[in-house]
C-alpha cells in the first residue's frame, strides 16, 4: 500500500479526533508512526497499520498492549479504525517517547558502562517479567525497540507486533527456518 495513503489515513484520523498532525517519525513492515498533538498540545504517537498485514497479529499486539500496565512499557491510549478511499485502516494512539532509541544512544555515545547497563537493565528486566506474568513473549527485544521517555533516562519497551500469547495458538509457522522479526 503506498505510504501516502497511510499519511492520508493519519491526517483524516487527526481531523476526526481534534488532533493536530505533526510528521512521520518512523515506519516498519506493518505500520507507520506519526507525531501528533492533542488539543492540550500533548505529544502523542499515531500508528497507522498497513492494510493487508496480518489482522491476527495486529489484534494480538493490541491485546498485549492493553494487558500490560507498566512504567517501562509503552502506553496505548486508543484503538480505532478509519476509512480512506474505501480502505479501512487500524490506528492506535500511543504515548510519544521523545528520548530516542537505545540504538541511537549507543551510536552517539558508544558502549554503555557497567553502571549504565545496570540502570537500564533493572527496569527492563522488571518490564520483561511483567510481560511474562501475562503469558506473553515479546519476541523482538532489540535496541531499536527500547525507547526513552523525554527525561532521557527511563527506558520503555515498545513494538509488540510479534508478540506471542502463550495461551493461544501460535501465528508463526513452526516449520519455517526463520520466523518474523530481526535475525
Amino acid at each position: 500500500m503506498p505510504d501516502d495513503l497511510l499519511r492520508q489515513a493519519a491526517v483524516s484520523f487527526c481531523v476526526s479526533e481534534d488532533l493536530r498532525f505533526g510528521e512521520l517519525v518512523g515506519q516498519g513492515a506493518f505500520k507507520q508512526t506519526f507525531k501528533v498533538f492533542g488539543p492540550d498540545e500533548t505529544t502523542l504517537a499515531l500508528k497507522v497499520h498497513r492494510p493487508g498485514a496480518s489482522p491476527e497479529r495486529t489484534e494480538r499486539e493490541i491485546e498485549a498492549m492493553e494487558l500490560c500496565d507498566h512504567p517501562n512499557i509503552g502506553r496505548l491510549h486508543q484503538v480505532s479504525t478509519i476509512e480512506v478511499r474505501a480502505q479501512s485502516y487500524v490506528v492506535t494512539l500511543e504515548e510519544f517517547l521523545g528520548g530516542g532509541t537505545l540504538s541511537d544512544r549507543v551510536e552517539r555515545s558508544g558502549l554503555v558502562t557497567a553502571v549504565q547497563l545496570v540502570a537500564l537493565g533493572a527496569p527492563l528486566i522488571d518490564a520483561l517479567q511483567h510481560i511474562a506474568d501475562h503469558s506473553l513473549v515479546h519476541r523482538d527485544i532489540k535496541p531499536e525497540n527500547i525507547l526513552f521517555r523525554e527525561d532521557g533516562v527511563t527506558p520503555v519497551i515498545v513494538d509488540f507486533g510479534l508478540v506471542r500469547a502463550l495461551e493461544r495458538s501460535p501465528l508463526t509457522r513452526s516449520w519455517i527456518i526463520q520466523g518474523p522479526g530481526t535475525p
